[in-house]
């Protein structure tokens, strides 16, 4: 239904919506022609005008003026609010008179708007200077001149020297306020009645009020009237300005709305004996319908009602719980670890707790197509999908987060995907998509390793279709960038043609999808252990976190440039079989040391005070561990050395497994993020000395009594060094295991082999020798070569053995010596002799090679690192 506008509707001098227009021009007399013109601006004919510009430009004009118009520009914006009893409305007349001022600029006064006494008082002297009658009821009373005279200057208003005489009533003495007061206290004190203080009347509004009160009160009494009846003269005409300014929100409400319901909501309020056409004589854009509609639930509910929602289908719990540990998955979302990365989350019980953030590996669109081909049994639409989402899991454009560590085999071919916005000329949304093509259908374990033979000419289907996209759309040459890897990571922007694009996009792709592969099903087989934990077994996710750098409220400049300590902290993350109940245990715990070195030596030292601490309450049989691949602190000979004397160090069989290089992230930064937060933000509050944690112990000691649900331990530099005494026997004798890196589990057989494979779950892995037996080498191996010592010294020798004597297990072993300025080469004696030695003297048999025809004899060097090894432990026991 169209909606009729009056004239200075049309004119659009302010954002008021027309009602229905119930004054032509022929009803409107010319000086309210007048005020509409002077107070909307407008220069428009007024041919019709609406209830509701009546109302703002008529009616209620004046009363909604509160402020000065300050029309000599003198006020400041914070004093032209006026006071109550200086203020002074502007007539026509008025402005009249004011244009008859010769200023510059032109007094402008717009009728119905106010003066304060100040601007009042300067007009009337404009008036006087100029030599021009001043309106008479702008002219001050003796008793306004009085009591004023306090504030104002007494050269300021200057009465008349010589008084008018006295004359008989007018028409501008009946409208003379002072007269009319002196008329009205006279009638008032006849009646009984306290007479009204002028001064009163002009400062306090509520006293106005009270005697329009009385005078109604009085008036009632006069012509006999039921005093019960307490309807007030004095504010009828603000009730009606109140009730149109009312419905006239409410239509500007429902304008602004489209929701049938919040059309329902705000009509509610309306007074219920309004008909269905009256609410739609008020409200045009409503219908019958929904009028009536209105009324209906009014009867039922009352007011600030609405239309009851239809009740869905509802999600089970089942299906949510599903939904939220899909979105913490460590493959779904990692957990940040920046101490200020938190967020602050109410919890079931209505209190506030703080959760580290975990930042979502995806768009929400994405994970949901991820979470429907896993669970194709699960019907949940994309809305509820999102709306399940935990406010921890943020996404990528929330303040607060900065994305790092990302894994540069997912990277860069992801900033070659957007760099040549494959995105608008293929059906792929991303990077991993053209994997597919890469691969036979269905994708096999070999594909995905890249061993299957078959998959070789795969590289030229996807050649064959991104080429001729690029030609479609005149595509010469390719900008995007890429991390690359020198002494430091840098992100450089290259420019190359198509076709170098499209070969270094394939390639990186075949490097992408073993990675990828990697990753899944290390994800996966994470998550399958930690769902089908067994009893007396347990999971442990361990990782070194950033050292904590001790902050002192106040601190000095050297301090915070140069002298602020570190220690280090190491989070565990162990998980339990739970009960029937909850169905999986987790529990934080923290080493705190003082040792700043981070490699095997310490892990080893954590990982045994965490062990002794967890037999003291739990009956442990295995225990899996996870972790990075760090080669400095777990992916290396040394920790497979330990993993294998996992069962005798703690009696407890191991199995250790990795996570896909760059995708390590877990539950332990977030622990470790939590300790830092919290113990920085104690730091910032607290300026008692001895109370600042300013040493590794200290930090311990605050952590014993503030973190509930983080178990803190403490690991000393001295103990460090002490395993670190008892493991260089181990290490020395630990061979080195090729190709480590691309390991993904390793699983020890006895204390000399390990079973290696590529990934967790391969049915096949690798037997590969890690170290030496101990209990020596058995006499039918003894020939050839051997490493043996004289116990008379500790020192080992090369040589070869020349006889065997069973009768006396003994040995004839000519020695070999070391060629001058060689490290590993042997060469024979000169002259040619052997000694007997006990064939216990034998440490090991070497692999060598015959040189420099058959003269030189040259050992390799880890061979050399397990003969001082073992011939390390032989001096210990015989010792």
């Amino acid at each position: 239904m169209s909606q009729t506008v009056c004239s200075i509707g049309k004119a659009a001098v302010d954002n008021i919506v027309c009602t229905e227009n119930d004054y032509s021009r022929d009803k409107l007399t010319p000086e309210e022609l007048r005020l509409l013109r002077l107070r909307t601006g407008s220069k428009k004919r007024i041919s019709v005008l609406c209830k509701a510009h009546a109302i703002n430009y008529l009616w209620s004009y004046a009363a909604k003026q509160d402020q000065c118009c300050d029309p000599f520009l003198t006020h400041s914006k914070k004093n032209k609010v006026i006071r109550s009893g200086i203020e002074f409305e502007i007539k026509l007349d008025h402005r009249d008179k004011a244009k008859l001022l010769n200023l510059d600029p032109p007094v402008d006064l717009i009728p119905g708007k106010r003066l304060c006494i100040s601007c009042k008082i300067s007009l009337l002297k404009k008036f006087k200077t100029n030599g021009i009658d001043a309106p008479s009821d702008m002219q001050s009373s003796p008793s306004q001149s009085s009591s004023t005279s306090a504030s104002v200057p007494s050269q300021t208003v200057q009465e008349d020297q010589h008084p008018q005489p006295h004359k008989q009533p007018s028409p501008d003495y009946i409208h003379n306020s002072q007269s009319c007061l002196e008329n009205l206290n006279n009638w008032l004190k006849s009646n009984g009645e306290e007479e009204i203080d002028f001064q009163k009347l002009i400062k306090q509004k509520t006293y106005l009020v009270q005697q329009l009160d009385k005078v109604n009160r009085v008036l009632k009494v006069c012509a006999s009237v039921d005093e019960s009846d307490t309807s007030s003269v004095s504010n009828w005409y603000e009730k009606s300005v109140l009730y149109d300014e009312f419905v006239y929100q409410l239509q500007e409400y429902i304008k602004s709305s489209k929701s049938k319901a919040d059309h329902i909501h705000a009509l509610s309020v309306l007074p219920r004996s309004l008909s269905v056409e009256e609410i739609k004589a008020k409200f045009p854009s409503v219908s019958n319908r929904l009028a009536r509609r209105t009324q209906e639930l009014i009867d039922k509910t009352g007011i600030l009602c609405t239309p009851n929602k239809k009740i869905g289908r509802p999600t089970s719990t089942e299906t949510v719980q599903l939904v939220t540990d899909f979105y913490l998955r460590q493959d779904v979302s990692k957990e940040q670890v920046g101490k200020n990365q938190v967020i602050s989350i109410k919890g079931s019980d209505g209190k506030r707790v703080r959760k580290q953030k975990r930042l979502l590996l995806g768009n929400i669109v994405h994970l949901h197509q991820e979470f429907m081909k896993e669970f194709p049994n699960c019907e949940i639409s994309f809305p509820k999908f999102a709306q399940l989402r935990p406010k921890e899991c943020v996404l990528v454009s929330s303040s607060g987060v900065h994305n790092v560590c990302v894994c540069v085999h997912h990277e860069n071919p992801e900033l070659m995907f957007h760099g040549a916005r494959l995105k608008n000329m293929t059906l792929f949304k991303r990077s991993t998509d053209c994997l597919k093509i890469l691969m036979c259908s269905p994708p096999s374990v070999d594909c995905n390793l890249r061993t299957c033979k078959e998959c070789c000419g795969k590289s030229s289907e996807l050649r064959d279709q991104l080429l001729p996209l690029f030609d479609q759309s005149f595509i010469e040459d390719v900008t995007f960038n890429q991390w690359e890897n020198t002494d430091r990571a840098n992100l450089v922007t290259i420019t190359c043609s198509v076709e170098e694009f499209v070969e270094r996009f394939i390639n990186q792709l075949q490097e992408l999808i073993p990675h990828h592969f990697i990753f899944k099903t290390q994800a996966e087989y994470f998550r399958s252990l930690q769902a089908n934990l067994d009893e007396g077994e347990i999971l442990v996710v361990g990782d070194f976190a950033e050292n904590y750098s001790f902050d002192v409220q106040d601190e000095v400049y050297a301090y915070y440039f140069g002298s602020k300590k570190q220690c280090t902290i190491h989070p565990f993350s162990v998980y339990f079989k739970g009960s029937e109940t909850d169905e999986k245990k987790q529990y934080s715990f923290a080493v705190i040391s003082d040792c700043m070195e981070h490699n095997s030596v310490t892990f080893y030292t954590f990982q045994k005070k965490l062990i002794d601490h967890l037999k003291e309450k739990y009956n442990i049989e295995k225990i899996y561990y996870f972790s990075d691949g760090c080669g400095g602190q777990y992916k290396n000979r040394k920790m497979a050395a330990n993993l294998c004397y996992h069962e005798r160090d703690f009696g407890i069989k191991a199995e250790w497994n990795f996570f896909a290089t760059a995708h390590g992230k877990s539950a332990c930064d977030g622990i470790g993020g939590s300790i830092k937060r919290r113990a920085s933000e104690f730091a910032m509050v607290n300026k008692d000395p001895g109370a600042q944690i300013t040493t590794a112990y200290k930090l311990y000691e605050w952590c014993l009594k503030n973190e509930n649900k983080i178990h803190p331990l403490w690991v000393s530099k001295a103990e460090v060094g002490l395993k670190a005494e008892f493991l260089a026997v181990r290490y020395e004798g630990a061979l080195p295991i090729d190709g480590i890196q691309s390991i993904h589990q390793i699983t020890p057989e006895g204390e000399n082999f390990v079973i290696l494979k590529r990934y967790s779950a391969a049915l096949h892995g690798e037997r590969r020798e890690i170290s030496r037996a101990e209990e020596g080498v058995s006499w039918e191996n003894i020939r050839g070569f051997v490493i043996f010592w004289d116990k008379r010294e500790p020192k080992w020798y090369l040589g070869t053995v020349q006889e065997k004597h069973e009768d006396t297990a003994s040995l004839s072993i000519e020695k070999l010596q070391l060629k001058e300025n060689r490290k590993y080469d042997y060469e024979y004696p000169d002259n040619e002799s052997s000694t007997i030695y006990q064939a216990d003297c034998v440490l090991i048999l070497p692999e060598t090679t015959i040189m420099a025809k058959g003269t030189l004899v040259r050992i390799k060097a880890a061979e050399s690192k397990v003969a001082d090894a073992v011939l390390k432990k032989k001096t210990l026991s015989v010792s």
